[in-house]
């Protein structure tokens, strides 16, 4: 698992936490992010932008200012629709999915140490297209490589997707201003937005998906701990 933030917090932009395989879930909610400007002498898709927790420097010297400010001069927006990344620069543009590809993330993993992840491939989830989906690759910080992020699932699709809230060690799924997890779709989390309960939308009779996505989320964490017990047990 990873935390991140795009000049944003666990795994990927903001407060982010990238979850990859299985998607074990964050011992503690993440942290408030800050985003720093791109640099001036660089054009936005190849620009780095990297996480900052509140009271911490990213590797740069760029000033932070706090996440969810205005657009402003200086100012990066980063904002979760879905399960897409909304980027707002300082001019007030919003990067599209094209403009996203090769942007780097700097983000910080479970071990608080800084790692960079680059945005390969934006698509839309071939089984429903409200579902933006991103292909992520992280680097070796020791060789330089970089190499998938995700894992691919039963379907053979490795892709990432943000979601907003954050998510407790004993599996809750908690609304936090401006912080939001990142997580492959061969994982929990992700695997039950992809199974239809979309935690932003509502059902029919008016009630709040997002308690039934964390139900799926804990159901789906208890069979694979069940199957993994089970092939303990028979030496599978």
């Amino acid at each position: 698992m990873f935390r991140a933030g795009l000049r944003g917090g666990r795994w990927g932009l903001l407060g982010v936490a990238l979850l990859a395989g299985c998607d074990a879930p964050a011992s503690e909610p993440a942290p408030k992010a800050t985003l720093a400007a791109l640099p001036a002498d660089e054009p936005a898709t190849k620009a780095e932008v990297g996480a900052v927790a509140a009271g911490e420097r990213a590797p740069t010297e760029a000033p932070p200012v706090t996440q969810g400010s205005p657009a402003s001069a200086g100012a990066l927006k980063v904002e979760i629709d879905k399960t897409a990344f909304r980027i707002t620069l300082p001019d007030g543009h919003v990067l599209s999915d094209k403009e996203m590809i090769g942007v780097v993330l700097t983000v910080r993993d479970e071990d608080s140490a800084w790692r960079k992840v680059r945005v390969e491939k934006v698509e839309v989830d071939p089984r429903d297209p409200e579902f933006t989906l991103y292909e992520l690759s992280v680097q070796n910080p020791q060789t330089g490589a970089w190499a998938p992020m995700c894992a691919p699932g039963p379907d053979g699709l490795a892709r990432a997707m943000p979601l907003a809230g954050t998510w407790t060690g004993d599996g809750r799924h908690e609304a936090a201003e401006g912080a939001f997890n990142v997580t492959c779709t061969s994982g929990a989390i992700g695997k039950c937005v992809r199974f239809g309960y979309k935690p932003w939308a509502t059902a029919r009779d008016g009630s709040n998906l997002w308690d039934y996505h964390q139900a799926c989320v804990r159901m789906v964490r208890a069979t694979i701990a069940a199957t993994a017990r089970r092939r303990r047990r028979t030496g599978c």
